[in-house]
């Protein structure tokens, strides 16, 4: 699990066998042990090998299908953030690193020191978001500012275009998304209550309604 706040630029090294890929980098090596997970780009991946600066990790061909493969060419920057403990700060939300899809950047605009950024998402992920709602985008905790049909608006301030590679993201460009987990789960279970009945339970969608827990 991760915050969604970026602790490091890192680098693409290089591809092994097209199944491992090396990242130069330096701060998230720091207490990383072999079997951790880290985000790279919103990714979560698993250090198999590290180096003194450097580790490496498998990419599997699910996560392939996935992610937007070109902003992991050789000498690509790349967000890392490594998992969080109880003890730390949720500076952002709560991110697994289970990237759902890709979107296009369609709109990249600055507004003095910061960039209002519009990203065109696949329909099926709106009944997760809603306005001053949590998103990821290449593992960067941010807030959505507006929704219209299939576009999101993300103001971003100039400490997470200083620290993280969504600068370099220009027009066009693909970006790993993830939506809130919390969304996920309260959907999930509104679609199973719908049913009006849950196995060897008394709770149904009728009962939560008469009791007022949904209205």
């Amino acid at each position: 699990m991760f915050t969604g706040i970026v602790e490091e630029l890192g680098k693409v090294k290089f591809w092994e066998s097209d199944t491992i890929l090396r990242i130069e980098c330096k701060l998230v090596l720091q207490d990383l042990n072999l079997g951790d997970s880290i985000a790279v780009n919103g990714i979560c991946l698993t250090a198999i090998k590290i180096g003194q600066n450097y580790f490496d990790a498998n990419v599997s061909l699910e996560t392939k299908n996935r992610w937007a493969e070109q902003n992991y060419c050789v000498g690509a920057k790349v967000n890392l953030e490594r998992a969080l403990q109880l003890q730390t700060r949720l500076g952002g939300h709560l991110v697994q690193g289970h990237v759902d899809d890709v979107a296009k950047i369609i709109s990249k605009k600055k507004l003095g020191d910061f960039i209002e950024f519009k990203v065109q998402l696949n329909d099926k992920l709106f009944p997760y978001l809603v306005e001053k709602g949590s998103i990821t985008i290449d593992g960067i905790s941010l807030t959505i500012n507006a929704l219209d049909k299939t576009l999101i608006s993300l103001m971003v301030v100039p400490h997470t275009l200083k620290k993280t590679c969504l600068l370099d993201r220009g027009l066009n460009d693909l970006v790993n998304i993830e939506v809130d987990i919390m969304g996920k789960y309260v959907l999930r279970q509104i679609s199973w209550l719908k049913t009006d009945s849950l196995e060897d339970s008394n709770i149904s969608l009728s009962s939560l309604i008469k009791a007022g827990f949904i209205q």
